[in-house]
């Protein structure tokens, strides 16, 4: 019974409780902030540049933790958190650190499409640079792959 709480049950109050606590990060990116559930993870799939069948990823045991862990960390990365110790952070610690964000007055989207265009400006003038490095995208792979081996090594 323990195991279908964690598998099912979990996550869908996870997403819930996040449909409440990112609103204003939906406002910030140009989207309708509402409070529907299921209508928010598309909103967020949207957001962060991801196909629709993604939402289907959310009633697969195990593969549900792992999409919130990287759509938490897309979700970042396309607000401006940079440096693989924030991404990890927002990305791991999602119920804490997505709200934190939410809640942050001077915050910039950059859509993902255009992030690999155009960088945009810092307030010193220079632009930063929004494209991932070789090594970034490395730790990410490394840390996910992980992740996935210590979730189900722990539940078989």
């Amino acid at each position: 019974m323990i195991y279908f709480f964690f598998l099912f049950f979990a996550p869908i109050v996870y997403l819930a409780f996040f449909s409440f606590t990112l609103k204003n990060l939906f406002v910030k990116a140009g989207k309708d902030g509402h409070n529907k559930p299921f209508l928010n993870i598309l909103t967020w799939l949207e957001i962060i540049d991801k196909p629709k069948w993604w939402f289907l990823l959310f009633f697969v045991p195990v593969i549900n933790y792992m999409t919130i862990y990287s759509m938490s960390f897309e979700m970042a990365y396309a607000f401006g958190v940079r440096g693989w110790f924030n991404l990890f952070k927002h990305g791991m610690l999602n119920f804490i650190f997505l709200p934190i964000l939410d809640k942050k007055e001077k915050l910039v989207y950059v859509d993902p499409k255009l992030a690999k265009a155009k960088a945009p400006a810092t307030k010193s003038g220079k632009t930063q640079n929004t494209k991932r490095e070789g090594t970034n995208e490395w730790l990410d792979s490394i840390v996910y792959a992980l992740i996935a081996a210590t979730v189900s090594r722990a539940l078989s």
